[in-house]
């Protein structure tokens, strides 16, 4: 009966509307799914890897083509990519209740590694095909950039190459980010189920950068959301934005205004207390600002945690 009821409510483009998420029929959508991590952005310790030159996708991809060869290496990512999520995993979560999957994407499966704008088509349908399964199934897709052009974390979650958040310093790795907001929104502006799109996952983490360098970093990032929104908008004026602050989107001050009418604020909750006081800076603020709340990530901790929260 659940199940028949959340599939039911995954109709036409979200919308944020106060501080709900509602569909096309103003009915609310509780947003409750699962994330298809180290598929489109390969994490090392999801391989139970705690190796440093195996924590991030440019090492993880060095190290299988140097123990293979280029021609094996290239082979084995096709495969890997065509059969790690499949039309059969998005089935049973929606036969378990859920309604949406957060997809996280790795620029250089999208882009080339090179100077200039340079598209992988054949990866591109990846998400294609996953947006068809979803679609089928009723479950809403939300497009992540977990790894944008010169990393936005500084860390191995973004695939940055020296720890250093680039896309924020970089004018390349920028113009880069910018113009793959704006292919994703060109090519899917008109799938409904597309729920939104996550600007960055868990930009500028804790620990970088101290005193004014890191308040240069964070002001830069409130410029990149500013950019790359303006720049979405004249493509796209349907699909709800995510926005996430920085240290893990844990830190609210990014928030100091609204950034789009149809927008979540996006946040993450990891190693604390399972209580309401877990929630109490992120309910203030959604009240203040007249936004949804998206707890996007959250978990690898014990089952009586997850109860409790």
């Amino acid at each position: 009966m659940r199940e028949q009821m959340e599939r039911s409510r995954v109709k036409g483009f979200l919308r944020a509307e106060g501080t709900r998420v509602v569909n096309e029929a103003g009915e609310e959508i509780i947003l409750t799914g699962w994330g298809l991590g180290n598929w489109l952005l390969c994490e090392g310790y999801m391989w139970l890897s705690q190796d440093e030159s195996f924590d991030r996708p440019r090492r993880i991809e060095a190290v299988i083509r140097d123990l293979t060869g280029t021609e094996y290496a290239e082979q084995f990512w096709k495969r890997f990519r065509n059969q790690y999520i499949t039309r059969e995993d998005i089935r049973l979560m929606a036969e378990q209740g859920y309604n949406s999957v957060r997809i996280p994407i790795g620029w250089r499966v999208l882009m080339e590694d090179e100077p200039g704008i340079f598209w992988k088509e054949e990866n591109f349908r990846l998400i294609d095909q996953c947006l068809d399964w979803c679609e089928e199934f009723g479950i809403y897709a939300f497009l992540d950039l977990h790894g944008a052009p010169g990393g936005q974390t500084g860390a191995n979650i973004d695939d940055s190459v020296d720890d250093l958040p680039r896309l924020l310093t970089d004018p390349e790795s920028w113009h880069k980010g910018i113009e793959l907001w704006k292919e994703l929104a060109r090519r899917y502006r008109d799938r409904w189920i597309v729920g939104g799109y996550d600007l960055l996952n868990e930009p500028v983490r804790p620990g970088l950068m101290e005193g004014k360098q890191e308040y240069y970093l964070v002001r830069k990032l409130t410029e990149f959301y500013d950019e790359a929104i303006a720049a979405i908008r004249e493509i796209d004026t349907k699909h709800m934005l995510s926005i996430e602050g920085h240290h893990w989107a844990t830190n609210t001050a990014v928030f100091y205004k609204r950034y789009d009418d149809n927008m979540v604020i996006h946040f993450h909750r990891y190693a604390c207390m399972p209580g309401k006081e877990a929630y109490d800076e992120y309910l203030a603020l959604s009240k203040r600002l007249d936004q949804p709340l998206w707890l996007g990530e959250t978990g690898e901790n014990e089952l009586e945690w997850f109860a409790a929260m």
